[in-house]
Parts: structure tokens; C-alpha cells; sequence
């Protein structure tokens, strides 16, 4: 149970009577943006509401559906723990932080944004807010178009990213009193445990390489080749690949 700011409650009275389709959270590390982010569906799906309420999950990092690396899309439902929800789309990033992949992160978010098609789309963002973090914030700002953002902050905090759409809705809340820093052990801590939870089910499962097609990979792309000693080799546009038995 949380104290809900007044601030926290006359945005979601706005965003209910204004019927802003998809809202945006930003807002530094530890602001309480995922716990905003879930306040706000709970609400939007109260007192017997029939409007489809999708979650995009974009923290690659701190989830709150579904593992970490990956961009996830979820249906809350009224209570139904957040634990419960199962992702209905990924997008696989390969990272737990979105340094280094931008471009994943960006074109993942607005394809699950796009497929979420709900009366409202909740974003919760990354709080990666500096430097190459406000370069991939932008890009989100003007690869989704959101309705409203909602920017959780302190003082002055992401004036360098708003200032440019000084123009553009945006509503600017004070952080959850209860959010509190957490150190890169407990970072550490909450991903492993997401890991675990996530694969806690997993089977073993086998493919013939023959029907995979692998996205973003330059392997089983050029013509095999003999190559000894290794078992596996192949000639792509890019140069050769081999394979190397796994005790060589």
C-alpha cells in the first residue's frame, strides 16, 4: 500500500476527462515512475471501466513485466497482480541497459506502442535521462508522439530534454516520497530475481537450424564451406565464419 500524491491523483482525473490515448512517463532513476505507471492503469481500469488499457514496459533494465534485455506489452487487468500479467509482445534489445543499443530500443517501443491498439497506452521509460540517455529519450518523444508526458521529477531535473518541446502537453509531478535510491547490488539483486522468476518454467527445447531465421545475426547467411578442423564453416559477404568445437 502506498501514500498516492494529490499532484499523482488530479493527473489521472485529467487524463481520464481528457481521453489522452498515450502517455509517456519520464523521469530520472528512483523517481517512482513504475510505481506511477501502475497506479495509473489500476485507476484508468477502476470502477467498472471497459476501456482496453495497454502497458509498455520500455525499462530494459528494472521490469515490471516480463525479463530483462527485452521492451515488453501487457493488458492489465482489474485485480490482477502485477505479477500475474503475462507479456503479450517482446522486443528483444540484448541488454540490460539501453546504452549502445538505441536504435533497438526506440524501433522495439513504438512497435509494441503500435501494436498495444488500446484506448490507452501507458510507456514507462528507461531512467536514462543524460547525455546519450537524453538523445534516446527524444528520439522515444518523437518516435511515439504520445498525447501527454508525464514527467516525474525533482526541481529542475530533465529541463535540458523538455525545454525543446516546451510547446508539447506535458505534466510535471512531484516523486513518490517512498522511492528510495537503490544501489547497483540491489539493481543486480531485483534483475536476477526478474531472470528467475521469468525462467522458473522454462523447458528444454530443440530446433533444426534449417527453419530458424535469426534477426540481426551474419551467421547461416553465406554458403558452407569445408574447413578443417572445424565442424561447421561458412563464406558470407562479410568474410568467412567458422565454428569451433565448445572444449577447443
Amino acid at each position: 500500500m502506498i501514500d498516492i500524491l494529490e499532484p499523482w491523483a488530479r493527473s489521472v482525473d485529467r487524463i481520464r476527462s481528457h481521453r489522452w490515448r498515450k502517455i509517456l512517463v519520464l523521469g530520472d532513476t528512483d523517481r517512482g515512475k513504475s510505481t506511477y505507471c501502475r497506479y495509473l492503469c489500476e485507476q484508468l481500469l477502476a470502477n467498472g471501466s471497459r476501456e482496453t488499457v495497454a502497458y509498455v514496459d520500455a525499462d530494459v533494465g528494472q521490469k515490471d513485466l516480463g525479463p530483462p534485455t527485452a521492451i515488453t506489452l501487457g493488458y492489465p487487468q482489474p485485480r490482477t497482480p502485477w505479477t500475474q500479467i503475462e507479456p503479450a509482445a517482446w522486443h528483444f534489445v540484448g541488454n540490460v541497459t539501453p546504452a549502445g543499443q538505441l536504435l533497438p530500443a526506440v524501433l522495439g517501443t513504438k512497435h509494441l506502442v503500435d501494436t498495444a491498439r488500446a484506448a490507452r497506452t501507458v510507456i514507462n521509460t528507461p531512467g536514462f535521462v543524460r547525455g546519450t540517455g537524453r538523445i534516446l529519450q527524444t528520439h522515444l518523444i518523437e518516435a511515439i508522439r504520445p498525447d501527454v508526458m508525464i514527467a516525474i521529477v525533482k526541481g529542475r531535473e530533465l529541463s535540458a530534454l523538455l525545454k525543446p518541446y516546451r510547446y508539447h502537453r506535458t505534466l510535471r509531478l512531484p516523486p513518490s516520497p517512498q522511492a528510495s535510491a537503490k544501489t547497483l547490488p540491489e539493481r543486480q539483486a531485483n534483475r536476477e530475481r526478474a531472470f528467475r522468476r521469468y525462467f522458473s518454467t522454462a523447458q528444454q527445447a530443440e530446433f533444426l537450424l534449417d527453419e530458424l531465421v535469426l534477426q540481426r545475426a551474419l551467421i547461416f547467411t553465406g554458403t558452407k564451406i569445408h574447413l578443417s578442423p572445424f565442424p561447421y564453416a561458412e563464406r558470407t559477404d562479410e568474410g568467412i565464419i567458422a565454428v569451433a568445437a565448445a572444449n577447443t
